[in-house]
């Protein structure tokens, strides 16, 4: 009856927008009605029936899409002045933008959340709107936007990878939604501002303006008195990492919120008559991925931090200790130890995880089946033997308690990741290679495409023979996705804080430093926002001096890129260090020329400890 009634074209002029809104949120799908019957299958043919229930679909469909219409008239309407703004909310957009019921009926078989794009229409409405979205509403249409569309954040036409026109609503639509975030983030709450990171991350959509107002917003938080924010912070952190984010100031408050974090879900796994065993356990759980997830990707962003290895040291003497009382899956004593030794910590602590590693041999190979483990597994490998003290690189070289063998199960796997990612980034750069090739060649270099002592596959390396040696060369390719997009060192913390309780004045907003609270100014209520929002200030980010070394040519490594240039190093090779950006911009042999042998003069030092 209900669906009879919303098919009649005049009784939408009766129904008021949130009823729309409702109507495209509501769930029908649980009913039967959109079912075949579990009992009436013998009574009834079943293609009579399997058409019933289509055309029953079809018909909720037909209701999401006049839904659609009627939302998007009024809003039109609206801006055309002929209704009076009043009536339309920013729910009401949100309502269009989010998944909703009809598209999942239109494909039961697409993954939660693929839904397509966004029609031309709606976001030609969207774009004029996007400036008067009030901050509590920016989180949720950054992610429902980067879970239904993602191409529209980078201003791609419908379903291609290729720029729309600059001034269409597709190509403006980015541009406006970084602004209005930049505009927005002084009045933003932790949750909020770490939404719309992990929004854009999971996108990979990058704005200049509206990373830096979030990462200063972040800043001014006292992360340590807001207990809601320790589940978001590993996240947060993945989301840094995923758009190549190094920002010390915030790196070191997620760091500190994560020790307090992980030091207390360990007490209180170790206080078994305090807490009932079972609660005690999954308390200890929740509070281990959490901290070991944090600790991992401070060690992806190669933010070095030793009160977080320390913690980390502390969980492993526990868990050698009693076991029970705080058990520890093979991943997170491999997560633990990486973090420990990307930070340098080698402990008492650090050779003792180690030795919890060691298992018979035909336990090991179900252990670390996972390609995701193994990468893990060796990658430890690799910084015990590379950059610990003696006594360690002993231990693995002597197979102690069969430890290297632990170890080299995981070998085959690492490396075959290792030589896609370099088999890719050969294809992607034919041209530039071809250039490097012959250069090489021209400067009398004896290099030729390998890999260096069975690890790394590098553009170009010497022989690593004896009769060699003190000559040992290796050329790698640096692509864009490998550099950091932001970098802000741990140092710039007290400068950033003083500019910006500044800024954040002089916007008229801001929580007060120390508190997780929102400003009160026009936040209060969503009618002084929304109905008589101005339209853009005039903020000119290119004449205001940004913190982010990353800008001007400058470039500084990210992820695993770092760790292979340190490993390079430490195998006693000279690493020449070539962007491809830099090269494509070389024009002539001579300038391509003096690049190598300027890079070469610079290889002697290691180009990384800026991010130590």
């Amino acid at each position: 009856a209900l669906l009879s009634l919303l098919s009649v074209p005049r009784v939408w002029k009766r129904i008021s927008s949130d009823s729309a809104v409702a109507l495209l949120d509501a769930d029908l799908r649980q009913f039967p009605f959109f079912h075949k019957e579990k009992g009436g299958s013998k009574q009834k043919n079943e293609s009579t029936e399997n058409s019933e229930v289509e055309r029953r679909r079809e018909s909720l469909k037909a209701v999401c899409a006049a839904a659609e219409q009627t939302l998007l008239g009024r809003i039109r309407a609206a801006q055309a002045g002929l209704l009076p703004p009043s009536i339309i909310r920013p729910h009401h957009l949100m309502a269009l933008v989010r998944p909703h019921r009809g598209d999942a009926l239109a494909d039961e078989k697409k993954k939660k959340g693929a839904t397509g794009t966004l029609s031309t229409e709606l976001v030609r409405t969207l774009v004029p709107t996007l400036s008067q979205f009030p901050p509590e509403a920016l989180p949720g249409l950054v992610v429902a936007v980067a879970s239904r569309d993602p191409g529209l954040l980078h201003g791609w036409k419908p379903r291609q990878q290729t720029p729309a026109p600059p001034f269409s609503p597709r190509g403006l639509f980015g541009t406006h939604l970084g602004k209005a975030l930049r505009r927005s983030a002084d009045l933003m709450t932790f949750q909020e501002a770490s939404m719309c990171l992990i929004g854009m991350a999971s996108s990979n959509w990058y704005s200049e303006g509206a990373v830096r107002g979030l990462l200063e917003r972040l800043g001014e938080i006292s992360i340590l008195d807001l207990p809601e924010s320790s589940s978001r912070i590993p996240e947060l952190t993945s989301a840094l990492f995923k758009l190549r984010i190094h920002h010390g100031p915030l790196l070191a408050l997620l760091a500190a919120r994560g020790v307090e974090d992980g030091r207390a879900a360990l007490r209180e796994a170790l206080h078994i008559e305090k807490t009932p065993g079972e609660e005690k356990k999954n308390r200890w759980t929740v509070g281990l991925e959490r901290f070991s997830d944090l600790a991992l990707w401070l060690a992806d962003l190669d933010f070095h931090s030793e009160e977080v290895a320390g913690v980390c040291g502390e969980i492993l003497e526990k868990h050698a200790k009693t076991p029970k009382q705080v058990p520890l899956s093979l991943m997170h004593k491999v997560v633990l130890l990486t973090s420990m030794a990307k930070c340098g910590f080698f402990s008492s602590a650090f050779s003792q995880g180690l030795s919890l590693l060691a298992r018979p041999q035909r336990e090991i190979s179900k252990e670390i089946a996972n390609e995701k483990t193994a990468q893990r597994v060796f990658d430890l490998y690799l910084c015990a033997l590379l950059e610990g003290p003696q006594e360690i690189q002993e231990s693995m070289y002597n197979n102690e308690a069969g430890i290297q063998d632990f170890f080299y199960t995981a070998h085959n796997q690492w490396f075959r990741k290792q030589k896609r990612a370099d088999e890719e980034i050969r294809e992607a750069n034919r041209d530039v290679i071809a250039q490097m090739n012959q250069s090489i060649n021209a400067l009398g270099w004896p290099l030729s495409p390998g890999t260096a002592a069975d690890f790394y596959p590098c553009t170009f390396v010497s022989e690593v023979t004896e009769a060699n040696a003190g000559k040992w060369k290796a050329v790698v390719l640096v692509t864009e996705e490998e550099t950091l997009r932001w970098y802000v060192p741990a140092a710039a913390q007290a400068a950033s804080a003083a500019s910006r309780r500044g800024s954040a004045s002089r916007r008229g907003g801001g929580a007060p430093m120390g508190t997780g609270g929102r400003a009160k100014d026009t936040r209060g209520t969503s009618e002084s926002s929304w109905d008589h929002a101005e339209g853009w200030e005039d903020d000119d980010e290119e004449s205001q001096e940004s913190p982010n070394r990353s800008r001007g040519g400058n470039i500084w490594f990210c992820g695993p890129l770092t760790t292979k240039l340190k490993h390079l190093h430490g195998m006693g090779l000279r690493v020449v260090i070539i962007s491809d950006q830099e090269w494509r911009g070389l024009s002539t042999e001579e300038g391509r020329l003096e690049l190598l042998r300027r890079r070469e003069a610079e290889s002697s030092s290691l180009p990384l400890s800026i991010l130590s």
